[in-house]
């Protein structure tokens, strides 16, 4: 079996040699415009980290006046929001060969100029803000990377202290808070950030409350951006040229003023006109822009209270910076000055936070909004799904002898390139390896079991997606694949074979828990539908490690510290002639977390059962029992909004309730 990691070199070799003069490791720069004369849309630049040189590659597609643009997670699509009076946002799909957009929808913004877009962290949702009209606006994202029509809008309302230019409502920003549960509203015409929650079951977003956060009146708040560790937001305040700090509550998603700070010189009496706001990657600095006085503002952040020290301004190199971007090492930042038609880099100093021009300009029509995209896809990372053998020096027990090949069915999702969506005959069972980031990883892990119904594996929903989830909040995830026993013609059986399998699997992950990063305290396990059922063997039969067994991975704990069944069959599998459990359950018996829809008969009824044997034994276990929802529903939509959508922000709950992801 090819190790995945072959297929992201592949992979990587497939673009440099698509974009001529790509080497591995160049980024594409998407640049949004303002579609008058010499513009026509979105263009698109090679950005090469060693250097810092951007190689323009050309107009990327057409769109009127893209005047914002933001990309989904995955990095396979881009949106723009199309600021016209008739607002619409447009769908793209990215051509990480050529840097071309393929367009492949586009609607109504429900509002009058579109002015911001923002792609929630699942890649389910997009929000607009649309500033002439003062409406806000989810959306939808299909899995095809197209947006549906927007399924929650809210009309702003009210004004503020400048009868010019706060006579009404204006938003003029949607931003994401960094758990995924809220996003904010910047209201230029109001005076305030508006609260909402994501909410898959209404629609994508609902007020929050409190509804929202003041600014101090004449401010005209334009951009927010959350400090990494959730500790504190930075409002960027277009009218008042300031950057206000703010404590943020992460649990009420309410922010509370801390400090407000000038982002011009002391000596400047002209016109105050903010646009930009970035934190560095390190979160030792903050960027803002001054349009008039074409400049960018550096401060120096406190790391502990979150409040800032002015550390100079420096000129952009031209007039109207309405956008800046890091890359994304935090190595350098690009000025799209508006006014001046063109593109201005700067060298970022690591120890002071201080901006040098690189001496490079980039000439493009009205420049207003610079994205980067990764190189490859989420799929070819390095680190990414490597898989490993559950025995490494010799065949699993039960399948000596076998040579046969695996057979699978290839993901037909660009993200996950090259990897299996489904497997149908396995006799190699192992483990792939999705680790967090280091900056995010909190030391929990867990073991993800695929459902399938013990004929197949359902690699891609129930394996590649969930530990894509996990290791966005910080938790590190080995998907297991396991043997098949019900598969035509298999003689594996589940108390046997399976289960040997996922105590492998458990005592695997333990015994390089260091090499991983991973807490051995905080080792969980997760199964989905056949899945479920493995996880309810490994919830009953355990043990703590065979002290004098030769093989070392044998002398470590199979025990999962905590146990999680999303759409279960009955926990043993296989039951003996007098139907009774093969696996009683043990006093020590870790606590569970179990999810079923009703109209799923076949499911929740051993779920149910399950959950009373559990309190029969004192063990702590939480169930939630969905109305509608049926069987496999995963982390993806349900065709339309319903409440069994929102079982991961349960689940995340419970996580942190238990002190499992710290």
């Amino acid at each position: 079996m090819k190790l995945l990691s072959r297929i992201a070199t592949l992979l990587l070799t497939v673009f440099a040699v698509a974009i001529p003069g790509a080497a591995q490791g160049d980024w594409i720069l998407y640049v949004g415009t303002y579609t008058k004369a010499p513009s026509k849309g979105i263009y698109s630049y090679k950005f090469q980290p060693a250097t810092g040189k951007l190689i323009p590659i050309g107009l990327a597609a057409e769109s009127s006046n893209p005047s914002f643009i933001a990309v989904h997670p995955s990095q396979r699509f881009l949106y723009a929001a199309n600021e016209n009076n008739n607002g619409t946002v447009s769908a793209f799909s990215i051509d990480r060969a050529t840097g071309n957009l393929k367009l492949l929808n586009q609607v109504s913004s429900k509002g009058s100029g579109p002015c911001h877009v923002a792609v929630d962290k699942t890649g389910k949702w997009l929000f607009v803000a649309n500033y002439n009209s003062g409406t806000s606006a989810a959306f939808p994202i299909k899995a095809d990377g197209s947006l549906a029509e927007a399924s929650a809008t809210f009309q702003d309302a009210g004004k503020s202290v400048d009868a010019q230019r706060q006579a009404g409502p204006h938003a003029h920003g949607a931003f994401i808070s960094p758990d995924n549960k809220f996003v904010f509203i910047a209201d230029l015409g109001l005076d305030e950030i508006l609260s909402y929650r994501i909410d898959p079951t209404k629609g994508g977003m609902t007020p929050n409350d409190p509804p929202f956060a003041k600014i101090a009146p004449g401010s005209g708040p334009r951009h927010v951006v959350f400090s990494a560790n959730s500790k504190f937001a930075y409002v960027i305040s277009e009218m008042g040229g300031t950057v206000t700090v703010y404590n943020y509550d992460a649990a009420k998603g309410v922010m509370t003023q801390a400090q407000s700070i000038s982002t011009l010189p002391a000596d400047y009496t002209g016109v105050k006109s903010c646009a930009e706001i970035a934190l560095h990657p390190s979160g030792k600095f903050l960027y803002a822009s001054n349009r008039v006085h074409n400049s960018i503002a550096i401060f120096k952040v406190d790391a502990a209270k979150g409040t800032l020290t002015a550390a100079g301004n420096v000129p952009t190199g031209g007039k109207t910076p309405r956008n800046f971007a890091l890359d994304p090492a935090g190595n350098f930042l690009f000025a799209a000055n508006q006014d001046s038609n063109n593109i201005v880099a700067f060298k970022i100093d690591q120890q002071s936070g201080g901006l040098t021009p690189t001496g490079d300009t980039y000439d493009v029509g009205s420049p207003v909004s610079l994205v980067f995209v990764s190189p490859t896809s989420a799929a070819a990372s390095v680190g990414r799904g490597e898989e490993i053998p559950l025995w490494a020096n010799a065949a699993a027990p039960g399948s000596e002898g076998i040579d046969a090949p695996e057979v699978s069915t290839p993901s037909a999702n660009a993200k996950y390139a090259g990897w299996a969506g489904d497997i149908s005959v396995s006799h190699y069972p192992s483990i792939y390896v999705f680790l967090p980031p280091k900056g995010k990883a909190t030391g929990a892990a867990m073991v993800v079991a695929p459902g399938g119904g013990h004929t197949h594996l359902v690699m891609e929903k129930e394996g590649w997606e969930v530990a894509d989830w996990l290791n966005e909040r910080g938790i590190a995830a080995f998907v297991l694949k396991y043997r098949l026993a019900k598969a035509v013609g298999s003689t594996y059986t589940l108390p046997k074979e399976v289960y040997a399998d996922a105590a492998r699997s458990m005592r695997l992950v333990r015994s390089r828990a260091k090499e991983w990063g991973v807490d051995p305290a905080r080792l969980g396990f997760i199964g989905f539908s056949a899945g479920g059922e493995v996880a309810g063997m490994i919830e009953t039969k355990f043990d703590a490690g065979k002290p004098d067994a030769a093989d070392p991975i044998e002398r470590v704990s199979s025990r999962p510290d905590f146990n999680i069944l999303i759409y279960p069959f009955y926990r043993p599998g296989a039951m003996n002639a007098n139907a009774e459990p093969l696996f009683p359950i043990p006093n020590n018996a870790p606590p569970v977390f179990m999810v079923c829809a009703d109209d799923d008969r076949s499911h929740v009824e051993p779920t149910v059962k399950f959950y009373l044997e559990l309190e029969g034994k004192h063990i702590p276990a939480e169930m939630h029992i969905y109305a509608y929802g049926n069987h496999g529903f995963g982390l993806r939509p349900t065709p339309k909004p319903a409440p069994v959508m929102s079982w991961p922000d349960r689940l995340q709950d419970w996580l942190a309730e238990r002190g499992f992801s710290k």
